[in-house]
């Protein structure tokens, strides 16, 4: 359910809060024009709801996901997002890459995500 309402043509990013982040709130009114953001479900298969709420966006700038994370893994509703996911994942994150335009990127923000090997 979109708590912004622009039209869909105009919207160039799309952003996606997992609701198990504390503090969330107060990101969203600094969002910049021509985007759009999702609350998700964090007892949800998050990447599922993400795929759902980007059907009917077409060449999107970005899709930025603010979640939880630790070192190699992003956890996104209650899914597990880690080296051995991604395969198992790779249809659903192909499907919601291609509402990207050919410059688009998918971008990920969770604490320690990047830690690590």
């Amino acid at each position: 359910m979109p708590t912004k309402m622009l039209a869909k043509n105009f919207i160039r990013n799309i952003y996606f809060f997992d609701s198990a982040v504390d503090g969330y709130e107060s990101i969203l009114s600094e969002l910049p024009e021509g985007s759009e953001y999702y609350i998700l479900n964090a007892n949800q298969d998050g990447l599922q709801q993400i795929l759902n709420y980007s059907a009917g966006y077409d060449e999107l700038d970005s899709i930025q996901i603010i979640s939880h994370g630790s070192s190699g893994t992003l956890y996104i509703g209650n899914t597990i997002l880690d080296s051995q996911s991604l395969q198992e994942k790779q249809t659903t994150l192909q499907s919601i890459g291609s509402h990207l335009s050919d410059t688009g990127n998918i971008l990920l923000y969770g604490c320690n995500l990047a830690e690590g090997v």
